[in-house]
């Protein structure tokens, strides 16, 4: 029903936004303590209204004790159990071995889709390559015969954890509610589906490519030039929603070209309307298919096993709500400004300008 032009869930009497999702990320500062994951679902949780039943989930980077040490973190939705050993001999035949294989059902209500989490430790130090092809090849075999599966996350310093349903319920799903782990960052989300189906955890937010993940507000209409960039790199294994696009070009731009953070973010803001110097001119031009074109708010985490990076992007017309926040010990970047002051009453908030980072 509508009342003065404010639309309500029928089933929850909320009222909901239906133009946008909600984003949420949280990073604490040298020194300060660990961020529980309450702080995160407190913080998407209280813009339940912007996202629906569709999907939500949460993302933790935690910064090894050992840096480049650690294996890398498997997991992926599976239909049965037998699709779970397939990965794990595709894995244990390319990559290394595997210990900590469990299978975790999240959503009781759901009978054809649970979780495989498992470690991997590579044989060669210099494995990056030889996972994400591993992990493509994966994926796209998943798909072939019909939805079997899906990894969904594969790096070594962060954890996804998402679901249909509301943040809340996701949070509960994955026992997130329940035990306080900390985590050097952390991303939330909230979905309003646009551009695929609902019905899959596989098109929740966060998506992750190795050590990135994002959280995004928007419709990114430049998906058929970034899909055909991607597609060259030989990443071809897609969930099909164009959100996925985001993570999975920062990723090689940071790990693999090694762009600064500021570089790798100017060229997904794409700011070619703006005045620019030549050497932006000339990035811009060399990664034409990486810019983002559209509508967006994104929320992007990085870690590369000795440092933690959030960073917060707009479309050059802000079309989608997105602040920026900072008090004495952690950054906030959020939707709206209440999910700041929630948690830290004097946080000083700004709001970046259109086309930044």
């Amino acid at each position: 029903m509508d009342l003065d032009g404010i639309a309500f869930d029928r089933r929850f009497g909320q009222p909901v936004v239906k133009d946008g999702c909600g984003v949420f990320g949280i990073i604490r500062k040298a020194g300060s303590p660990l961020i529980p994951s309450s702080v995160a679902i407190n913080g998407i949780s209280c813009i339940k209204y912007r996202g629906s039943d569709l999907g939500a989930g949460y993302a933790a980077f935690r910064t090894p004790e050992v840096p480049g040490g650690a294996p890398y973190k498997i997991q992926a939705f599976v239909t049965t159990e037998t699709v779970a050993n397939r990965i794990r001999g595709v894995l244990e035949e390319s990559v290394g071995p595997v210990d900590g294989s469990r299978i975790r059902r999240v959503d009781k209500r759901r009978t054809d889709l649970v979780v495989w989490e498992a470690n991997v430790t590579p044989r060669l130090e210099d494995s990056d390559e030889m996972v994400e092809r591993t992990v493509d090849s994966v994926n796209s075999s998943l798909f072939r015969d019909g939805f079997e599966g899906r990894v969904f996350s594969y790096g070594r310093y962060l954890s996804v954890y998402k679901e249909v349903g509301f943040p809340s319920e996701v949070a509960s799903m994955w026992g997130l509610d329940k035990e306080e782990s900390g985590a050097d960052m952390w991303l939330a989300h909230t979905r309003q589906p646009t551009n695929s189906p609902g019905s899959l955890p596989i098109w929740s937010h966060p998506f992750a490519s190795m050590n990135t993940a994002i959280v995004h507000n928007g419709d990114i209409s430049s998906y058929g030039s970034n899909m055909e960039l991607l597609n060259s790199w030989g990443i071809k294994s897609h969930a099909g929603t164009d959100s996925e696009v985001i993570a999975r070009l920062l990723d090689p731009l940071l790990r693999i070209d090694g762009l600064s953070i500021s570089d790798a973010a100017r060229v997904l803001t794409n700011p070619f309307e703006r005045n620019i110097t030549p050497d932006v001119r000339d990035l811009l031009y060399r990664y034409r298919g990486a810019r983002l074109d559209g509508p967006f708010a994104v929320v992007a985490g990085y870690a590369d096993g000795k440092d933690t990076y959030l960073v917060a992007m707009t479309d050059r017309s802000k079309f989608r709500p997105l602040l920026v926040g900072e008090d004495a010990e952690y950054f906030y970047v959020a939707s709206e400004e209440n999910q700041i002051r929630n948690r830290s009453k004097h946080a000083k908030i700004w709001t970046p300008e259109p086309g930044a980072f």
